[in-house]
C-alpha cells in the first residue's frame, strides 16, 4: 500500500528518471524472536528504556514480528529511501539500500553527508535484488514499501526484517517526527533523534519570521515533463511541512497531485514557482516555452521568481526538510 505522499514522490522519481535517461564480514547481532499473536502495533517499540543499557533490546514491528537486537546492528540494509534519509539525519549510514544509484545518490540534500561513504545498491524501486542483498550478509533489513512486502519471506530468510507502517513512514499527514523517532530506536539514538527534531523545528521557526514579509504571496511546486503532459502540481498535503512550517500561502490547497494546463497556470498565477529538478534536464525542457506568451504573462515569470529545486526536498525527513528550507529561503529571501 502506498500513501498519497509516497505516490507523489514516486511520480517525481518516474518523471525525473525518464528525463535523466534521455539526456566487510558478517556480524549477525540481530536475531528473530518468536512471533506473538497479538494485534499489529502502530509503532515499533523498543523494550529497553533509553536511560538503561542500549542493548539488548527487542523491537516489535508493524507486522507484529519481534526482533531482538543483542548489540547495535553493524550491517543494516534498507529498501526504502525514506528510511535511508531518516537514518542519515541521525548520522547513521546503512551499508546497502534499494534505489541508491538511481535516486538516493543524486539527492542534493544528502550529497555532502554521503561523500566518502560506500553504499551498495540493491536494485530499483520496484525490483529488489535478492541475490545481491544476500551476498552482502546484512544483519538487519529495514523496510516499509509494498515491493519489499511482496518478497518479505525471502528477505526474512536473509536477515531479520523490521517492517514499518507503510502509511506512516514518509507520509506528511503523519508528523514527520514519527519516522526518525522509530528508526532511532534501532540504533539506540533516541536522545539524538530528539535533538535533531528540536534543531529542525528551531530552524523552521527562525525562518518563519523572515517569510512573514511574503504575506499574501502565493507559492506552488511543480514537476515538468513535456512527454508526460507538461506541469504536474504537487499536493499541499505532500509539502505542508513547508507551507505550514514557513507560513507559505499555497496557490492551491490541493489534496493530490494534478496535471495543470498552461491555462490552469494562468488561473493559479502563483507569485513563486518551484520546479523539481535533477541535473538540469528540466530547465532545458522549459527553455522550449520561454517564448510562450501565456507563460511569460505569469507573475512569477515576469518577476524572475521561477526556481529549480532538487526533488529530495519532497522526501520528508530532517535532512531533506532542512535542505528544502534552505532552497526556499535562498529563493524567496534573496
Amino acid at each position: 500500500m502506498r500513501t498519497a505522499n509516497r505516490l507523489s514522490v514516486m511520480i517525481i522519481i518516474l518523471l525525473l528518471t525518464a528525463l535523466v535517461a534521455a539526456c566487510g564480514g558478517k556480524v549477525n547481532d540481530a536475531s528473530p524472536a518468536p512471533t506473538t499473536s497479538a494485534p499489529a502495533t502502530e509503532t515499533a517499540q523498543a523494550s529497553s528504556p533509553a536511560e538503561s543499557a542500549p542493548y539488548p533490546r527487542t523491537i516489535v514491528d508493524f507486522k507484529n514480528n519481534s526482533v531482538e537486537l543483542k548489540t547495535e546492528p553493524q550491517r543494516i540494509a534498507v529498501t526504502d529511501y525514506v528510511i535511508f534519509s531518516h537514518l542519515v539525519s541521525l548520522d547513521y549510514f546503512p551499508m546497502a539500500a534499494n534505489m541508491y544509484d538511481s535516486y538516493i545518490s543524486i539527492m542534493e540534500s544528502m550529497k555532502s553527508r554521503l561523500q566518502g561513504k560506500t553504499v551498495e545498491n540493491l536494485g530499483e524501486w520496484d525490483a529488489i535484488n535478492l541475490e545481491k542483498t544476500a551476498s552482502l550478509s546484512p544483519d538487519l533489513i529495514l523496510s516499509s514499501t509494498s515491493d519489499a512486502d511482496k518478497v518479505y519471506e525471502q528477505l526474512n530468510a536473509i536477515a531479520p526484517v523490521l517492517f514499518y507502517d507503510p502509511v506512516k513512514m514518509g507520509n506528511t499527514e503523519t508528523d514527520w517526527k514519527w519516522g526518525v523517532r522509530e528508526l532511532a530506536k534501532v540504533i539506540a539514538q533516541e536522545e539524538k533523534a530528539e535533538q535533531v527534531i528540536a534543531d529542525t523545528e528551531q530552524v523552521m521557526a527562525e525562518k518563519k519570521t523572515e517569510f512573514a514579509a511574503h504575506e499574501g504571496k502565493t507559492v506552488a511546486f511543480f514537476l515538468y515533463s513535456k512527454a508526460r503532459g507538461g506541469f504536474t502540481m504537487q499536493s499541499y498535503t505532500a509539502l505542508k511541512v513547508y507551507y505550514e512550517g514557513l507560513g507559505l500561502a499555497p496557490a492551491l490547497r490541493n489534496e493530490a497531485v494534478e496535471t495543470v494546463s498552461m491555462e490552469g497556470l494562468v488561473d493559479l498565477d502563483p507569485d513563486y514557482i518551484f520546479v523539481f529538478e535533477t541535473n538540469g534536464s528540466v530547465a532545458q525542457e522549459l527553455e522550449e516555452i520561454k517564448n510562450d506568451k501565456v507563460w511569460n504573462g505569469l507573475k512569477a515569470v515576469k518577476n524572475d521568481q521561477v526556481f529549480f529545486a532538487n526533488f529530495s526536498m519532497a522526501v520528508m525527513s530532517p535532512v531533506n526538510i532542512l535542505y528544502g528550507i534552505d532552497v526556499i529561503d535562498k529563493a524567496m529571501n534573496k
